[in-house]
């Protein structure tokens, strides 16, 4: 049962990079040919991290925050679709990926643990940084790790519970 969960939810996943790759191609044509895909994740790693700290110490408010996290998400567009496209596809760019993504999500949820004054927030933070942690070390390793299968995993539990939070926020 729930190798076809991952099935399914690879299959959805491929289709959208796909999408999202034919939508890039244009920029991503353009771009001189000493960009590597690693620099849009480290832009978004920084990007995230002056975003957060900003944000935490109460320089930036909700608009200008959610504005650089959908610009790191840009970011996150372009790198995966460049590296395919270069077919410069490497474990080290992956894991960095998942990493950087990670970061990603903890901004997204902090954003709305600070809105909505809702504690579940926090749990998916924790989940996050455990998550971020567990993959580096599986990298850090260079053992035949089942990242692909954890992050499977993990996109299912965490669609799962956003499907959930929004239901309670409708009935609410």
């Amino acid at each position: 049962m729930l190798t076809q969960l991952a099935k399914l939810h690879l299959n959805i996943l491929n289709r959208g990079r796909r999408m999202k790759d034919r939508a890039v191609l244009p920029l991503i044509n353009s771009l001189p040919g000493w960009v590597k895909p690693a620099h849009f994740t480290s832009l978004r790693v920084i990007i995230l991290a002056i975003a957060l700290l900003l944000y935490l110490q109460d320089l930036i408010g909700n608009a200008a925050f959610l504005f650089l996290i959908i610009i790191s998400a840009l970011t996150d567009a372009l790198d995966g679709a460049l590296a395919r496209a270069k077919q410069s596809i490497t474990g080290f760019g992956a894991t960095y990926d998942l990493l950087a993504d990670r970061l990603m999500f903890m901004a997204v949820f902090f954003f709305f643990y600070e809105i909505t004054d809702n504690y579940g927030w926090i749990w998916q933070i924790l989940i996050d940084l455990v998550t971020a942690v567990i993959l580096l070390i599986l990298w850090l390793l260079k053992k035949n790790s089942p990242v692909r299968p954890l992050m499977t995993l993990r996109w299912l539990i965490f669609f799962l519970w956003l499907l959930s939070y929004l239901v309670f926020l409708v009935l609410k």
